[in-house]
């Protein structure tokens, strides 16, 4: 009985090789995981289209604050973040306190104009400043150094305050 053993292999365990067609796999699967970044992105953008999403921008806003101290709080927003909405209850304010509140801003921008620098508008019926005509009667160096930056570096924005027809 013992002599109908299965046979042994001597010879070891075969040699690894890799496959010839490695790179083209390579390839696909990078290909595959761009594929899903990207289907993963616009499904992000999609749900930032929503009334959830627009309440996660209205949070995010709410916690941002600038190394000056500016603070902007936007109430909800209506319509579209990606061509025109309209912001509800805005107010900004610094360390002073609120300077600036308008109840409704309405936005007409498209995100690809942006990045050419097209102009993009910003409208609002209404507003109430507490500081406006303080910080307009003071004509320092500093505000007319940041009024050339801002006319230099921003000049697409286009900000319009006017009553809605």
């Amino acid at each position: 009985m013992t002599d109908d053993a299965l046979p042994v292999d001597r010879a070891g365990p075969p040699k690894w090789r890799m496959r010839s067609d490695w790179p083209r796999r390579l390839i696909n699967e990078l290909l595959a995981l761009l594929l899903a970044l990207l289907i993963l992105f616009a499904a992000a953008l999609v749900l930032l289209d929503t009334a959830p999403g627009h309440r996660f921008i209205v949070d995010r806003l709410a916690r941002f604050e600038t190394a000056s101290g500016l603070n902007i709080r936007v109430g909800r927003i209506e319509g579209s973040i990606f061509s025109k909405s309209k912001l509800k209850n805005v107010t900004v304010a610094d360390g002073g306190g609120v300077f600036l509140t308008s109840p409704e801003i309405q936005l007409d921008w498209a995100p690809g104009a942006v990045a050419w620098a097209m102009v993009f508008s910003v409208v609002t019926p209404v507003f109430s400043s507490n500081r406006l005509a303080l910080a307009a009667a003071r004509s320092t160096p500093a505000s007319a150094t940041f009024t050339s930056w801002l006319t230099t570096c921003c000049a697409p924005l286009v900000v319009r305050i006017r009553p809605l027809v």
